[in-house]
């Protein structure tokens, strides 16, 4: 029974396809992003993400980030090498808790070696989720100050 199902929805599918053709497309972000989500629950800092070689970029697709509302606490996601720093989003959380989710629409990327940090002070439960792909050498190989000078 199961197999004659199958016959029929693949013929109407076939013929379906010889009647209406259709393009399938998708953008890079939908065929090679990557999520991941990190919880903190105490001051400190967690890398999200990180290039896999030095010179690689990362480029965000999406961001959702809650915190929880704490008296004098913060929780900011950034893009860092150690030693150039740049915030995406930083919640002073003291009168309110922070929930935003952003999907990018623009070239949000970094320079080669940045990586993502998800940093808290106060003891503040804050959660991050990014899905961002990553750009080879040979897509992107620019210092921070390159990178700096085309905002």
């Amino acid at each position: 029974m199961l197999k004659v199902i199958r016959d029929i929805a693949e013929s109407i599918f076939q013929r379906n396809l010889s009647i209406h053709p259709f393009i399938h497309a998708e953008t890079n972000a939908s065929q090679h992003g990557v999520f991941r989500a990190v919880t903190r629950s105490s001051a400190g800092t967690t890398i999200i993400a990180q290039p896999k070689a030095t010179n690689d970029s990362i480029i965000l697709t999406d961001l959702m980030f809650t915190t929880d509302k704490v008296n004098g606490a913060t929780a900011t996601v950034r893009f860092t090498d150690g030693t150039n720093t740049i915030n995406i989003i930083a919640a002073d959380v003291t009168d309110a808790p922070c929930n935003i989710g952003i999907g990018f629409s623009g070239h949000w990327h970094g320079w080669g070696g940045a990586r993502l940090e998800l940093v808290t002070t106060g003891v503040v439960v804050a959660t991050a989720a990014l899905g961002y792909m990553r750009l080879g050498p040979d897509q992107t190989n620019q210092s921070y100050a390159e990178w700096n000078a085309l905002r």
